[in-house]
């Protein structure tokens, strides 16, 4: 006697071979070297301080805003979508277990902060942050930096920080905030102490 399946087991047996095949294909793809080196990027970013320069912001607005902020950027090479800031000093900096940033925010305020009368427009937070964690993700072997901070001067704007760190040491920020709309932005990091350290050889070679 020839056994039949239901269709939709069959279906789940199919999903379930691919997956498992997609997690081992996937971890395979990851050479031992490249596996050590994000380890060891990992290890850095535990050890060392740290300073991230964003190049550029990605907001997120509803249509009706977008349509104005594009018609602000307008032949400019910026757009609602994505705005250069390269250059302009923007910044996150890990350094003695405090976190500072100083980041431009293009988006919408979803909520008062009560900070009538600052002239703070952008994301600013300087402190020892709460829940500060680094791990790598488990199937990309990436570090994650996430924390919880506020706003500078000010405790009633909270943010939830999320920072993927690549291996040629681009990052992908996302910030949660508690009033305003969600944002991303992309920069580049380096570690202070080798950027120190670069910075007093060339001094030393021009003199």
């Amino acid at each position: 006697m020839i056994k039949t399946y239901p269709y939709n087991l069959i279906f789940l047996m199919i999903f379930a071979m691919l997956f498992f095949s997609g997690c081992t294909s996937s971890k395979a793809s990851l050479s031992a070297e490249k596996m050590e080196s994000l380890h060891m990027l990992n290890t850095q970013l535990l050890t060392k301080d740290y300073r991230i320069a964003i190049d550029a912001v990605f907001p997120f607005n509803s249509a009706a805003s977008s349509q104005v902020i594009n018609s602000v950027f307008q032949n400019t090479g910026n757009s609602a979508s994505r705005i250069d800031v390269s250059g302009d000093g923007n910044y996150i900096q890990s350094q003695d277990s405090i976190i500072k940033g100083s980041l431009p925010f293009f988006g919408e305020q979803r909520m008062s902060t009560g900070a009538y009368g600052s002239s703070q427009s952008g994301i600013e937070f300087e402190n020892v942050p709460k829940d500060y964690n680094i791990e790598q993700q488990p199937k990309t072997y990436l570090p994650v930096i996430t924390f919880e901070t506020n706003q500078k001067d000010q405790s009633t704007e909270s943010y939830l920080v999320r920072i993927v760190v690549f291996d040629n040491l681009n990052v992908d920020i996302n910030i949660i905030s508690s009033h305003r709309s969600v944002i991303r932005y992309d920069g580049k990091l380096t570690f202070t102490e080798i950027e120190a350290m670069n910075a007093s050889a060339k001094e030393s070679s021009s003199q």
